[in-house]
């Protein structure tokens, strides 16, 4: 079941990357309405965040 979070978490993380992508190539981020530009922060931050439980989720199940 982790494994299974873990690959749907990198998949998001992927999407966001295109999304930023997408967004440096039509202009730039710097051109975001901000409240566009912070929800994209907001999402990488929550990311980054379940990374880290998994992580230690999984070191959880290794001791175990």
């Amino acid at each position: 079941m982790i494994m299974q979070l873990e690959e749907k978490v990198d998949a998001i993380e992927c999407q966001i990357g295109e999304i930023l992508e997408l967004l440096k190539n039509a202009g730039g981020q710097d051109s975001l309405p901000p409240i566009l530009n912070d929800t994209l922060k907001q999402l990488t931050t929550i990311v980054t965040g379940l990374k880290e439980d998994i992580s230690q989720a999984k070191l959880v199940e290794k001791s175990n």
